[in-house]
């Protein structure tokens, strides 16, 4: 009920904005100067109906990604990619590539429609402003759906799940710990992506400090190494990703039954979310499903991990 009162409101909006565009001066014009102009008008709303169409025609979906949060997505210097495939340069960035679990499954979406892929880059905490815009059609840049962002923002559904997970430094009297109740009476300083549903996590760690969180995930790792803080919280493949490139860190193994459990009403599946484009979003979601992409079953779950692993494997050292 909320978004169809939001989408009211700004149709409403925009009904107003084009009934005050459309009024004219009064100034008297000769009737013939009158026609001209009319069929002029009539001419050029031919040209863009035909360009609207064309546009249509060609199908691009446009993705807004963060290219910094491997390994979903990343920035590269090149097309190259060491399975063969390209990566795809970044429409507002042009001579800069990005790659990722997210590129390679927006691909696969768009090779399965017959579609063009194009690729917007975007810091995190604007990501959200750029849909709003209407620079990109969606946000596809491992962002999880929670009840509050489905009360404005359109999901498809899950195309990967995460596994939250804490990363501390090896050399730490934090390495050794094997379940959350532990690190009750240590005061760890807890750190986690700022807008992210990691930072909901951190009050699951007893008597932890709120430390200073980071827009990049670079920086949380390297707050960790630089011992700036002393427990990440991030999920399984980011942190396999980081510490196949970073020393000194490890990722802690917690049993099954002291172990972090997902808030209600934001379960950790990533998905697709769109803002106001249901067909669009519909469109997406059925080629998802053609392809079998889903975490229900055990060959969707399969594919989704292993796309995960070759992403990991394959993506550049420095990011």
């Amino acid at each position: 009920m909320k978004k169809k009162l939001i989408a009211a409101l700004l149709s409403g909006t925009f009904v107003f904005s084009a009934l005050f565009t459309g009024c004219g001066s009064t100034d008297t014009a000769d009737t013939s100067d009158a026609a001209a102009e009319t069929s002029q008008d009539e001419t050029e709303s031919e040209t863009v109906s035909d360009a609207s169409s064309d546009a249509i025609e060609k199908k691009v979906f446009r993705i807004g990604i963060e290219c910094t949060y491997a390994p979903y997505n990343w920035t590269q210097e090149t097309d190259e990619l060491a399975n063969g495939a390209t990566a795809v340069e970044i429409a507002n960035s042009p001579g800069s590539y990005t790659y990722g679990y997210d590129v390679a499954l927006a691909q696969m979406i768009c090779d399965e429609l017959g579609w063009e892929l194009e690729v917007y880059k975007s810091d995190w905490t604007s990501i959200f402003m750029g849909l709003e815009d209407k620079t990109y059609d969606c946000i596809m840049s491992a962002v999880c759906y929670t009840e509050e962002r489905d009360e404005i923002y359109d999901f498809t559904s899950c195309y990967y799940e995460r596994q939250i997970k804490a990363v501390v430094r090896e050399d730490s009297e934090y390495a050794s710990i094997t379940g959350l109740s532990q690190f009750d009476g240590m005061n760890p300083t807890v750190i986690a992506q700022l807008g992210t549903n990691f930072v909901d996590y951190k009050e699951q760690i007893p008597t932890a400090i709120d430390g200073t969180d980071y827009e990049a995930a670079a920086e949380l790792f390297l707050a960790i190494q630089n011992q700036t803080a002393d427990v990440l919280i991030t999920e399984l493949s980011t942190a396999e990703s980081a510490l196949n490139s970073m020393s000194g860190l490890v990722m802690l193994d917690l049993d099954e039954d002291d172990n972090f459990v997902a808030p209600e009403g934001s379960p950790n599946t990533c998905c697709i979310l769109f803002r106001g484009d249901d067909e669009l979003r519909d469109i997406i979601q059925g080629a998802m499903d053609d392809l079998g992409w889903t975490n229900e079953t055990e060959e969707g779950l399969q594919a989704m991990n292993d796309l995960m692993s070759e992403m990991i494997a394959i993506q550049p050292s420095n990011n």
